[in-house]
């Protein structure tokens, strides 16, 4: 219907607007970042989950915006989602966001950074709360599975290879991972043990996986 049409118009034209990297107006972004409207944004996901259009359109949006913060507890969407937790479960959007998470889609493509990792990484920053809210144990369990997977199918030197190894860092901070409970241990063990014995190995990845290492004492 009509309403349908422009609110999708609406929030492909405010995605192409965010992902220009221009900046807005300070009475924009107060808009966007309003409590209020992305509350909209979440209920509209919610409610609207047979709708993949509709759906789609509002994600791209979610990430696109969230790629304006740099830091989460200054990041309106993660301190919005983390408000109305009793309100709205937000299930559906995590729900896709891991689906494209697995598929190594980024509905955005943005050029230089996953959007879709950048919000995981966002969620499980150490100083945030929002992952243990929003996030079912098997659901971190289904992202380190995905991270373990792409990792040993990239190669050291790649430098998405840095964005996977970031995220799981991030996890690691807030949940122990051991054998009994993480079907891909042995995976990423080995997986580490390949990258550091790699000559080229980018140094971010060798040092994160260092610092893994040391914290958690995995090899």
């Amino acid at each position: 219907d009509n309403t349908k049409s422009t609110v999708i118009s609406a929030l492909n034209l405010l995605t192409n607007l965010l992902l220009t990297n221009e900046p807005f107006p300070v009475h924009t972004n107060s808009q966007l970042s309003n409590s209020i409207f992305l509350k909209c944004i979440f209920q509209l996901i919610e409610n609207n989950d047979n709708d993949d259009e509709l759906v789609l359109s509002s994600i791209k949006f979610l990430l696109s915006f969230n790629l304006r913060f740099d830091y989460p507890n200054k990041n309106s969407i993660m301190l919005t989602l983390k408000a109305i937790d009793e309100q709205i479960s937000c299930r559906h959007l995590i729900e896709r966001l891991i689906l494209l998470f697995n598929r190594n889609i980024d509905p955005i493509e943005h050029k230089t950074t996953n959007s879709v990792i950048k919000f995981f990484a966002d969620l499980f920053d150490d100083q945030n709360t929002t992952s243990d809210i929003l996030l079912f144990d098997s659901d971190q369990c289904l992202i380190i599975e995905i991270i373990s997977r792409e990792l040993t199918d990239r190669l050291c030197t790649d430098e998405a290879t840095t964005e996977y190894l970031s995220l799981l860092e991030l996890i690691l901070r807030k949940h122990t991972i051991i054998r009994e409970t993480c079907t891909r241990y042995d995976e990423l063990q080995t997986c580490f043990r390949s990258y550091l014995s790699t000559e080229n190995c980018l140094s971010e990845n060798r040092f994160i996986i260092n610092e893994i290492i040391r914290q958690y004492d995995w090899l």
